[in-house]
């Protein structure tokens, strides 16, 4: 492969924000135009590539090298070297119109989105701004897909309200502008599922199975991911089905009960760090924690027209004792880790706990940064025992009238 060749190919390609320029790219990284040989690797792309990247070239050749090469460890999933040339590159590129999109597919790929605010913002601004690029539109559906697949938010109601229509527009206008791009109707088909329009999610999956482009080098991979996403739902639906059924036969008592309220006044309190999937477990033990005078604070009750981040910042922050009900739910779920990560650094707190709601499967990173606070295991206790521990550790935020 010719380095020449590659740097003329390179200075002929279109405007980085058409579509094609992405295509072209995407073309060479499959080695489809200047492959010699068939059996040639990738290994000796990535060479040239780096090559270019580090040498004395435009920067528009450099960046067309840099974002050809995002796309080769992308499509040989080496999201370790990819990460690194993020690390690398990233500020001398991060002023190119399309950066934040190539940043952005990283790290929908590899899993490594953590701050959804900010993910859904800058690919939202790039569907509106690059409003004819199908690519911008569909990353933008996607990562409103793949951040609700995860399961993690605080509200999934206000997130669909927000970006539920606002990703279906996007999707849409992708499919108008490239309709035989099969990807993009299973993209369709994942947002319906958030509304649970199943029947037209599973048409959408359907269309994308059978549109799909038999001559693609990932044909087969793109057509297990289609059926992944049929079972998927499939298996919504289901679940669907089965809550609407327990609502309608769920005794009287045990329907629309009120979460407890979380503590509201200057007196010292602590501050419960919780995945909202185990909502049902941790309101019961906040209910019984408060039953016995003890102060507590949870995310339930914030005023509308509030910032919520501002009002979880100030409370923890004013807290004495931080409480995190620790769960397999709780340990991947982005706010629980955010919250953890503030309250280790206010000096003022007096005690951070742990509450294991079960054996959770704790990485060696989150072992590291527990430390050794103190952790109490309720899976090992019956109920009376963990209540004594409970009013013991929580002594602090105890209130002495009762």
């Amino acid at each position: 492969m010719e380095k020449a060749k590659l740097v003329e190919f390179f200075e002929s390609l279109p405007a980085e924000m058409s579509r094609d320029y992405e295509l072209e790219l995407a073309r060479l990284a499959k080695h489809t135009k200047f492959a010699e040989q068939k059996s040639e690797s990738s290994d000796m792309l990535k060479c040239v590539l780096s090559e270019i990247l580090d040498g004395d070239y435009s920067d528009t050749v450099r960046y067309s090298a840099f974002f050809c090469l995002n796309i080769v460890h992308r499509y040989n999933k080496d999201f370790e070297l990819l990460g690194e040339l993020f690390r690398d590159y990233g500020k001398q590129f991060s002023s190119h119109p399309m950066y934040n999109h190539i940043k952005a597919i990283y790290e929908i790929e590899s899993g490594a989105i953590y701050d959804y605010d900010t993910m859904l913002n800058i690919t939202y601004n790039d569907a509106v701004w690059f409003g004819a690029h199908s690519g911008c539109l569909h990353l933008f559906a996607d990562v409103v897909a793949s951040i609700f697949e995860k399961g993690d938010l605080n509200d999934a109601v206000a997130f669909r309200n927000k970006w539920y229509q606002r990703a279906m527009d996007a999707v849409d206008k992708a499919i108008e502008i490239e309709p035989k791009y099969a990807k993009f109707y299973c993209t369709k088909a994942r947002i319906l599922i958030i509304n649970n329009n199943f029947a037209a999610a599973e048409s959408n999956i359907n269309h994308a199975i059978a549109c799909e482009d038999s001559s693609r080098s990932d044909y087969f991979i793109r057509l297990s991911t289609y059926q992944y996403y049929k079972a998927m739902i499939n298996a919504h639906r289901l679940i669907n089905e089965m809550e609407n059924k327990l609502k309608a036969i769920a005794p009287a008592h045990m329907q629309n009960v009120p979460p407890p309220k979380p503590y509201d006044g200057e007196e010292p309190y602590a501050f419960i760090s919780y995945s909202h999937k185990d909502s049902e477990q941790v309101y019961d033990i906040i209910r019984n924690l408060q039953q016995k005078g003890l102060r507590l604070w949870f995310d339930k009750g914030i005023p509308p027209a509030t910032d919520f981040i501002d009002v979880i910042a100030e409370k923890i922050n004013k807290c004495t004792v931080f409480l995190l009900m620790v769960s397999n739910n709780s340990i991947n779920a982005e706010w629980v880790r955010k919250e953890f990560y503030f309250a280790s650094n206010q000096k003022q707190i007096k005690k951070i706990v742990f509450v294991f709601l079960e054996n959770a499967d704790l990485t060696p990173s989150a072992e590291l940064q527990m430390g050794s606070n103190q952790r109490i295991k309720k899976f090992e206790l019956d109920d009376a025992e963990f209540e004594q521990v409970m009013q013991s550790t929580l002594s602090l935020v105890a209130a002495k009238d009762l």
